[in-house]
């Protein structure tokens, strides 16, 4: 089992700054914010992390910073 305690983003997709969101407190975690902010990129950054593709299929040199 894999367990993510928190992700920190910075400089990928629509997120500029240095992001963290925690993930390892009990219960049922919302993301909302509204368009352009950053919701997908969490999961986008999430899915470069662990197999280098983001969710829009694009690999390496090809992902907008």
């Amino acid at each position: 089992m894999v367990t993510f305690e928190k992700i920190i983003i910075e400089g990928f997709g629509s997120i500029a700054n240095s992001t963290t969101f925690q993930l390892d407190r009990g219960g049922i975690h919302f993301i909302r914010g509204k368009n352009g902010e950053g919701k997908t990129t969490l999961f986008s950054a999430l899915a470069w992390v662990l197999y280098r593709i983001n969710l829009k299929g694009t690999t390496n040199d090809k992902v907008t910073t």
